[in-house]
């Protein structure tokens, strides 16, 4: 995880100094943290959905 980090900062970094290949490279890192935050929320949802079949008292870790 830090590398990634370190490498998004210089991505960015670039992508603000007007580097069109940063640009390129920051709006499709953008897309894909989009992505997967949609499919992150879908997976949420159909957990709480199949949580409501759980008895009360019942502890899941």
């Amino acid at each position: 995880m830090p590398q990634f980090i370190h490498r998004a900062t210089l991505i960015n970094r670039d992508s603000l100094q007007n580097d069109p290949w940063a640009d390129m490279a920051m709006l499709a890192l953008e897309e894909k943290i989009e992505y997967a935050s949609q499919q992150m929320q879908k997976m949420i949802e159909t957990l709480d959905k199949q949580m409501i079949f759980i008895p009360e008292g019942v502890i899941i870790t």
